[in-house]
């Protein structure tokens, strides 16, 4: 089936290309190399833009207000309550809402042959959120192959905000291959421990995870203390046939992984995996978690790095 981009945009710096659009600020495509110099899709993608409109999986979006979960809708800011969209089963709400950020048109206000600079100004009450917020995602890549994922963020009103990059891997290339063969390193040895909801409960377990996908059902944060100023190495995800590898480097302090179980028709269960920056879901409701809180007229900046090679 051909590729029908409407409005999209390539950067790239050899061996590196990276396709985006700015609905949703989404990734459509990255394109690497593997140890025998073919050169494929490692992401999940739609063939066609309008494909992505009715799109159920956040496939290649950017998150928010809010992604993850927060238990009930039930959102605290100072004396304040508010009320959030409860899109997940009529309980929860879930990665934004009904029309989070990855079904709004972003603005792009930048461009050149390796960045892509996209904005969105989300109004107040959107989803429920109280403030105006003003929402920036940039996108380079470099002559190492990495990607660099920046985000900045300002509000008119004290909101809570918590943004990720929501894109499925597969490093065997366009999907072919099942997940089932990659191998993951997480460089955390502790996780949330959620309920049958999948909202943390507060508390943390050890959970140790250096190796192979195959039978492993993965929606789990794994975390750390807290947010820091350059990013860490957070997981590797290798595929030993293609000698492609991933490594995710970020500022938050979790990485959620999905091993994409819910996926149904275009995709197979398991042909993609999410591995997510982000700060911790349902962290309103826990005080001890690191605060997702954004004061107006305070900037929230983030990076996630997503750096590709090949074992020849």
């Amino acid at each position: 089936m051909p590729i029908v981009r409407d409005h999209s945009m390539i950067i790239c710096s050899h061996p590196l290309e990276v396709e985006l659009n700015p609905f949703g600020a989404s990734i459509l495509a990255i394109r690497f190399p593997d140890k025998n110099g073919k050169l494929a899709n490692l992401v999940l993608s739609y063939p066609t833009i309008d494909q992505y409109f009715t799109d159920p999986f956040y496939l290649g979006g950017v998150v928010g207000r809010y992604s993850g979960r927060i238990s009930h809708g039930r959102l605290e800011v100072g004396d304040h309550l508010y009320l959030l969209e409860r899109n997940e089963a009529g309980r929860n709400h879930l990665h934004g809402g009904v029309e989070g950020f990855n079904k709004k048109p972003w603005q792009t206000i930048h461009q050149d042959h390796s960045s892509v600079e996209f904005s969105y100004l989300s109004p107040s009450f959107e989803e429920g959120y109280p403030g105006d917020l003003k929402v920036s995602v940039r996108y380079d890549v470099d002559r190492e192959s990495c990607l660099r994922v920046t985000y900045r963020a300002e509000s008119s009103a004290d909101t809570h905000l918590n943004l990720t990059q929501h894109s499925y891997f597969n490093l065997s290339g366009d999907g072919v291959e099942d997940i089932y063969d990659h191998h993951l390193s997480i460089y955390s040895d502790v996780a949330l421990i959620l309920d049958r909801e999948n909202i943390p409960t507060g508390e943390m377990k050890s959970y140790p995870f250096k190796q192979g996908i195959e039978d492993t059902v993965m929606d789990d944060s794994f975390v750390w203390n807290e947010s820091i100023n350059d990013p860490r190495l957070a997981a590797t995800l290798r595929h030993e046939k293609s000698g492609r590898f991933l490594q995710v480097h970020t500022t938050e302090p979790s990485i959620h992984v999905y091993t994409g179980d819910g996926l149904s028709n275009p995709f197979r269960k398991r042909s993609g995996i999410c591995l997510e920056t982000q700060h911790f879901p349902d962290s309103p409701h826990h005080k001890h978690f690191p605060s997702t809180l954004l004061k107006a007229g305070e900037t929230f900046t983030s990076q996630t790095v997503f750096e590709f090679g090949v074992n020849l």
